[in-house]
């Protein structure tokens, strides 16, 4: 392959028609192919938390909104502009939990732009389109991707991959003007400060472009041709090619140590052994290579790769060759080094050495690292002269497009698995039937959308066995035992509970032991063990709010005023109140039917209800939520009559009482009066100016349609509630609901 020129010259006007045709090809063939996900919904392996419960798309744009996605670290993170996108998604698209299409086009928009950036990207370095088209087209349908841009959740990877491609290809620009060979030459600075920019701004959708710097350490070798690795050109010049890296170093340094502070708010960062990290390095980088060539048994969550594995010398031994090899041919094929070091560096952070997570191994760790193979590989296969240049040219294009098929089928195969949260758990089970995370997903996909504590219950039993828990499928196990024979049961299991050095883990356990508490109205124990749990937490861990709403409860349960007022005036909701009354514990009970612990907080509404009867709005909030939610411990019937009850408060018809009524009596079965109910509702709003109020008669509009249909309508009302009344005052804590 012939060296690109010293300065990349624009084409001619043909090669600019072909060069653009091929890119906007490449485009539109990537973002069809994923297209299908369109259709797909959210999955419960991080979206409900990262998207869907997001204040963002909750609740809109605001001014506390944007300045704590600017300030704090959510979900263990500090991803500002990943935040911003999703609500950019649900106010410019639409996109809602209940309708995701707008979270899925984004995640497929911002690949085919990748792919496009790529393409030309690899054009720069090669000059022949249809040699980068096919390499940019190997990275962009290979099914390694599919995780990265049909995973809602992995916007990260998508987004911060598109501002990472634009910052290298800046910094190519700015790299072009070159001097005398052997010589140095300064950065043209407009390109070398956009390209600084969007470094930036990648690092604050995902810090894994830390490798950036390095990645341009290589491009100065290739192509720009700015570095030559000779001693004398290393002594007189290589300080002045560091010391143009040292924004980017600063920036990705800074990033790594907020990535690191931010996992260590919720005990993100997994305590492994440093031996067991080190020999896991070259299985992990032998494992992603093979994926790469011959992609089979590709799922969302891998087990550990065990050093102890017998591969793991062949795989030190066969990267060492491969190494050594590509840096011997350096010179003749430059392409080959910076591409396998490109591959090497950005799988740095992925790789294990630092284990955010639970997971060392997964196919989305391979977005940005798999560029580097494709630039490796850019001077394979090279054209043949003579007479055979002509069969050999008709060969490579149909093996290209027979390896491109291939993949693309792959890809097409299994994107399904990502349709939905069964369909995913279905098929992380049919790889590895055996795997404790898609087990615990499965048992808590089980509790959430149909209560099912007994079939949860034996995933959690399966996943005890094997050995591999740890205290979230506890937690999940003594959930189960609370609702199926009760809380004393589900504390009785805590208390003999294995011991964890894991701080959080300590937390968590005395945390639930307390919540069993007072289920059991033992109000000492449990305002002993929630003070235990909060005293596990080091000091710069952030104070779950509702662990002191528990001590609040029981200590008002207790009767004693003057320890519930302690920990209620932590809240400014209650910063003033002298005294505290029985509805000033709903955020609490709220949070517990968001936890699944149902049963308790719908015995607090009936209390709550009998107690304040004339609260015609809290009514109404509970009875829209028990009558809209996917299940619940309320019969139906009840659950009507409270509905009812609301309705008749009002002197005269009121349409959002009425829309109550219809959902608990489409609630109850009754789709018939249902529909008339919301019919005279949608009559009570004349053709209103507020956009709100149009708003809401749409989706009354589309509540009828619902009932029509035989379909109760079914929202996370509590979910909202608890959002919309007490978001600013309780932050959202890190505990999950189940692994």
């Amino acid at each position: 392959m012939n060296d690109p020129p010293s300065k990349m010259s624009a084409p001619p006007p043909a090669s600019a028609i072909k060069l653009g045709s091929l890119g906007l090809l490449l485009f539109c063939a990537t973002f069809l192919l994923f297209s299908p996900a369109l259709r797909y919904g959210l999955v419960d392996f991080d979206d409900q938390i990262y998207v869907a419960s997001h204040p963002l798309v909750m609740e809109g744009f605001s001014a506390d909104h944007v300045r704590s996605a600017l300030t704090s670290f959510r979900h263990g993170l500090y991803s500002p502009l990943l935040w911003f996108s999703y609500g950019l998604d649900a106010a410019l698209l639409g996109a809602s939990p209940a309708a995701p299409w707008g979270f899925h086009f984004t995640n497929m928009l911002f690949h085919a732009l990748n792919s496009a950036l790529l393409y030309f990207l690899l054009w720069t370095f090669c000059r022949k389109p249809w040699r980068a088209f096919f390499f940019a087209a190997l990275w962009a349908l290979h099914p390694l991707r599919v995780e990265s841009v049909a995973w809602v959740t992995e916007r990260k990877d998508v987004l911060s991959g598109f501002f990472g491609l634009l910052s290298i290809w800046a910094y190519l620009h700015a790299g072009l003007a070159r001097g005398p060979a052997g010589s140095y030459s300064k950065p043209r600075l407009p390109p070398y400060l956009a390209s600084l920019l969007m470094f930036f701004l990648g690092l604050l959708v995902k810090p894994t472009l830390v490798p950036i710097p390095g990645a341009l350490l290589l491009l100065d070798f290739w192509p720009l041709r700015r570095l030559e690795f000779t001693g004398a050109f290393i002594r007189r010049f290589a300080p002045r090619l560091l010391a143009e890296k040292i924004p980017y170093f600063i920036l990705a340094g800074l990033a790594a140590i907020g990535a690191s502070a931010a996992h260590q708010t919720m005990h993100g960062i997994t305590e492994t052994p440093w031996a067991i990290r080190i020999l896991a390095i070259p299985v992990h980088y032998a494992f992603y290579l093979v994926q790469f060539v011959w992609p089979r048994r590709l799922a969302p969550l891998y087990p550990d790769v065990p050093p102890s594995t017998p591969w793991l010398w062949p795989a030190v031994l066969a990267l060492a060759i491969l190494t050594v090899w590509i840096w011997i041919s350096r010179w003749r094929r430059p392409e080959r080094l910076v591409g396998w070091f490109f591959f090497i560096g950005f799988l740095v952070p992925a790789i294990g050495l630092v284990r955010f997570g639970a997971q060392s191994i997964a196919d989305r760790f391979t977005y940005l690292p798999a560029i580097g193979l494709s630039i490796a590989l850019l001077s394979a296969w090279p054209s043949r002269e003579g007479r055979r240049q002509g069969a050999g040219r008709l060969f490579r294009i149909l093996v290209s497009a027979g390896v491109l098929v291939a993949l693309a089928g792959t890809t097409l195969r299994l994107l399904p698995a990502w349709r939905g949260p069964a369909s995913l758990h279905a098929h992380i089970l049919s790889v590895f039937p055996d795997n404790p995370s898609a087990l615990g997903m499965r048992s808590s996909y089980l509790i959430r959308t149909a209560g099912d504590f007994k079939g949860a219950q034996a995933g959690f039993d399966r996943i005890i066995r094997s050995g591999s828990f740890n205290h979230e499928v506890l937690g999940g196990k003594a959930r189960c035992l609370a609702a199926l024979q009760g809380p004393a049961a589900a504390q009785a299991f805590l208390r003999q509970a294995p011991s964890s050095p894991n701080p959080y883990a300590r937390h968590a356990v005395a945390w639930d032991i307390a919540r069993y508490s007072l289920m059991l109205r033992q109000y000492d124990d449990a305002i002993r063990f929630a003070t235990l749990a909060l005293e596990c937490l080091p000091a710069q861990w952030e104070q779950p709010a509702y662990l002191h709403l528990l001590i609040m409860v029981a200590a008002f349960e207790k009767g004693d005023t003057p320890l519930a007022l302690e920990h209620a005036r932590r809240f400014p909701a209650y910063a003033d109140k002298p005294a505290l009354a029985f509805a000033d514990l709903l955020p609490y009970y709220l949070h517990q039917w968001t936890e699944f612990h149902r049963a308790d907080a719908y015995a607090y509404f009936q209390r709550l209800i009998a107690a304040t009867p004339d609260q015609t709005r809290l009514l109404n909030n509970i009875a829209w939520g028990l009558a809209t939610a996917e299940w619940s411990p309320a019969p139906p019937g009840e659950v009507l009559a409270l509905a009812q009850q609301v309705c008749a408060a009002f002197p005269t018809p009121n349409p959002g009482a009425l829309d109550t009524l219809a959902a608990a009596q489409a609630n109850a079965g009754d789709f018939g009066a249902a529909g008339e109910t919301i019919r005279q509702a949608i009559q009570l709003i004349s053709s209103p100016a507020n956009p709100e109020i149009a708003q809401w008669k749409e989706r009354l509009q589309a509540r009828m349609a619902l009932y029509r249909n035989h379909c109760p309508y079914r929202e996370d009302a509590f979910s909202r509630l608890l959002a919309a009344q007490f978001g600013k005052d309780l932050p959202v804590t890190n505990k999950k609901a189940a692994p």
